[in-house]
Parts: structure tokens; sequence; C-alpha cells
């Protein structure tokens, strides 16, 4: 098979160093770029605040003044099928 469907995507960085975008670094070398329009939440935090993020699990992130909880899904598309906050998983 060719192409990249038998991979598991794995978020390694998350570049917050534009206003604009988010960025997304992947284990196999995929780099994926999205308005931060996209995820309100996160567009509300400073530049400082969104250097403050974690990865969890490898397809889960989150930022520290954040409540939300996002999955890699997220940024390629399938939104409905996550949505999580802290209050959620509490």
């Amino acid at each position: 098979m060719n192409g990249i469907s038998h991979i598991r995507p794995a978020i390694v960085n998350i570049i917050t160093d534009d206003s604009k975008t988010l960025g997304f670094i992947l284990a196999d070398g995929r780099a994926i770029h999205v308005p931060v329009g996209y995820f309100p939440s996160v567009a509300a935090l400073t530049l400082e605040e969104r250097s403050h993020w974690t990865v969890m699990d490898d397809e889960l992130f989150t930022f520290a003044a954040c409540d939300d909880i996002f999955h890699l899904e997220q940024v390629l598309g399938k939104e409905s099928c996550y949505a999580y906050r802290f209050a959620d998983v509490a």
C-alpha cells in the first residue's frame, strides 16, 4: 500500500509563534498548519499562553491557560468526533 493511510499520526511539536496559525509537526515528518480561528478558545490566548502546550498520548493536546482538550482529528477535519473539556474528564 502506498501513501500514509497505514501510519498513525503522532504530534511531536506544536508551533505557536504566529498569531494567525497553529502548526503541528508529526512524528512521521508531516507538518500541518491551520488557522487558529478554527479553535476559538486557543485564538483567545496570547502568544505567550499558547507557548505552554502539552501533548498527551501523541494525539491529544491542550494549553495551560485553556480548559479545552483537543484531538489531532480536530486539526485534520473530524472535529465533530472529538470535543473534550477538563470539566468533562475530571
